[in-house]
This record gives C-alpha cells, sequence and structure tokens, in this order.
C-alpha cells in the first residue's frame, strides 16, 4: 500500500475547510491594513485635537481674547436693540396689571424708583408692589413675569400668609422687580 504525503491527503479531505480558512487569513491581513494605515491615523489626530482643547478649556482661552472682545460688542449691541426706550414704560406697568388680572389678582399700587447707569446708558427702574391670593394664582402671575418678552429681574420675592375667609388659604406676595431701559444717548 502506497501512502499518500500528508499534506496532500488533508488537502483532498478538507478542501472546503482550507479555502475557507485561507479567505479568513487574509481577511484578516485586510483589516489590519485597513485599522493600521486609515482608522488609526484618524484616530491619533483626533486625540491630538481633543488634548489641545482640553488644555485651551482648562486655561479658559477657547476664543481668542480679540474674538472675544468682537463677540462681546456684538451681544451688547444686539442686547441694546432689544431694550425697549422709556416712552414703554406705562406699557410696561399695564401688562403687570394685566397679568394680575388675567391671574385673579389685583394690584392697589406700584411703587417705583429710577436709577441711571451712566457708564452703559441704561435706566433701571426698580418696582415694588404687593398682590394677595391664592397659592395657585401668584404661582401663575410669577411664571407670567418670566415667560414675559420684557426684561424683568425679581430681586426679591415674599410670601405671607394674608388674612381672608376660612375656606380660602391666601397668600400675600410682596415683590420686588428691576427692568431696564434705554437712553436716548446710549441707544
Amino acid at each position: 500500500m502506497i501512502r499518500k504525503p500528508l499534506l496532500i491527503t488533508i488537502w483532498t479531505t478538507h478542501r472546503l475547510l482550507l479555502i475557507g480558512l485561507g479567505g479568513l487569513f487574509l481577511l484578516n491581513i485586510l483589516f489590519f491594513f485597513l485599522l493600521y494605515f486609515v482608522v488609526a491615523p484618524k484616530l491619533f489626530q483626533t486625540e491630538r485635537e481633543l488634548v489641545l482643547l482640553q488644555q485651551q478649556s482648562r486655561r479658559g482661552d477657547v476664543i481668542a481674547p480679540q474674538q472675544a472682545y468682537q463677540q462681546g460688542v456684538k451681544d451688547y449691541e444686539r442686547f441694546r436693540t432689544l431694550l425697549p426706550s422709556l416712552r414703554n414704560f406705562s406699557d410696561l406697568i399695564g401688562d403687570l396689571y394685566t397679568l394680575a388680572e388675567q391671574c385673579n389678582l389685583e394690584i392697589s399700587q406700584i411703587g417705583y424708583t429710577q436709577q441711571e447707569l451712566p457708564d452703559s446708558g441704561l435706566l433701571a427702574y426698580a418696582l415694588k408692589f404687593s398682590l394677595i391670593g391664592t397659592y395657585d394664582e401668584l404661582k401663575r402671575f410669577v411664571y407670567g413675569l418670566e415667560e414675559s418678552k420684557r426684561l424683568v429681574v425679581i430681586e426679591q420675592m415674599t410670601l405671607n400668609a394674608a388674612k381672608g375667609e376660612e375656606s380660602d388659604a391666601l397668600v400675600s406676595l410682596s415683590l420686588s422687580l428691576t427692568t431696564y431701559f434705554g437712553t436716548k444717548e446710549g441707544q
């Protein structure tokens, strides 16, 4: 009996398995070169950019100071265009009374003081008033202030129990607001 060489025997009996293993080996080599020569350099570059951005953000100089200044000037100019003129002060007071009426509240009196901010060309008006109503009504009023298109800053808010009918749990809300108007010189 003649014995066939071992490799020839393996090839004849397991030809499909060997072809499949060879194909997988070539595919593995292809993926290695793709990963090593295409993906790895891009990944390395992205990591370097990330490290540089992290260093810049730690130092706080994400953008150049000149760019930050120019952006600040643009933002300030845009802010100035959004400020109403002092002629609209009575509209603000009317809006406060309308909002209170929509929330079933009543403002008996609004006190205000004016302060000119000469460096910025702004007028700051501090408004103080009180409201009495249920907690839900007062909450709706404050929400309406927050959602207003006007620039209104709630400086101080005080809630106290108020005397009313026994069935109603009334609350007194004292508000201190500040709003800003542009002056003619600043605009």
